[in-house]
């Protein structure tokens, strides 16, 4: 099994059970203050429940590195790749970080959400009515992130 992670807020979680593949967004929830954050406690619950007799899970995500501009998104990505990591790492899970930059060059791609969207529709049409709208481009980059990795390993399970 293998899961890949787009880390943020808005972020996604793509998931390969040998040929079957499948996307949602990361759980959130609402803050005292009004702010939305990771919903730990649902993430560990859908890390739990999608693991359960795996005995090594890979968990993909981007390394992020903090900007020289934008000090919040930093924080927010940040933390969002320590409380996953953390998670996957408590759960028994194999976590592999892999450079935004190095995906994304090895697909073609550029920061452009709507590219990552075409290719993501492309290759997962059995998922294409969940990558619809432009704000769903961080499923299309867990999805992508997925791809990149198991064409790496040449496994075509994906």
């Amino acid at each position: 099994m293998k899961i890949a992670v787009d880390l943020g807020i808005s972020g996604a979680l793509a998931t390969s059970f040998g040929s079957e593949v499948c996307v949602e967004d990361i759980p959130i929830k609402t803050n005292e203050k009004g702010k939305k954050q990771i919903d730990v406690d649902a993430l560990i619950s859908w890390f739990k429940e999608v693991t359960a007799g795996e005995t090594a899970p890979i968990i993909l995500m981007e390394s992020v590195h903090a900007q020289p501009t934008g000090s919040i998104a930093n924080f927010s990505m940040g933390y969002s790749l320590g409380t996953v990591q953390a998670i996957a790492k408590t759960l028994g899970g194999e976590v592999i970080l892999i450079d935004p930059r190095k995906w994304k060059k090895a697909l073609g791609l550029t920061s452009d959400k709507k590219k990552s969207l075409e290719m993501a529709r492309k290759l997962f049409p059995q998922l294409a009515d969940q990558l619809k709208l432009v704000k769903h481009h961080n499923k299309a980059e867990a999805l992508l992130i997925l791809y990149y990795y198991m064409k790496q390993l040449g496994d075509h399970g994906v």
